[in-house]
Parts: C-alpha cells; structure tokens; sequence
C-alpha cells in the first residue's frame, strides 16, 4: 500500500490526524466538565484518557506538518 508510506499522502494523514484531535480534545473537555458537575469518577477517568489522546494525536499532526513542510522544499 503506497498511501502508508512514510512521506506519502501527507496533507491526508494531517487532515486524519486532525480530525482525531479535534474530537478527543472534545471529548476530553466534555470528561471534564461533566465530572467538575456530576463528580463520578468515570468521567474523571474518560477526561484523562482522552486527554492522553488528544497529545498523541498532536503530536502525529505535528509529524506530518513538519513531512508537508519537507516536502514542499
């Protein structure tokens, strides 16, 4: 599969990775407040995990805006 290989595709995969980051940012702020109202220690832990999500999927956007720049050069 060419469209996996690194330096490949790489405005798709930023758009991807993007889209993973904007709702695990949403869903990591909803985890969150819904715990600071309903205090259920699920929540907290919903809020957390998407947040670790939300720093990984920044940092592959970071990864492939950093390939879309090395390839425009």
């Amino acid at each position: 599969m060419t469209f996996l290989e690194h330096g490949r595709h790489e405005h798709v995969k930023y758009a991807w990775h993007l889209g993973g980051l904007v709702f695990a940012a949403g869903a990591a702020l909803y985890g969150f407040c819904a715990f600071a109202q309903r205090r259920e220690g699920h929540l907290l832990v919903t809020g957390m995990v998407y947040t670790g999500l939300t720093l990984w999927e920044a940092e592959k956007v970071t990864n492939h805006i950093a390939m879309i720049g090395g390839d425009a050069e």
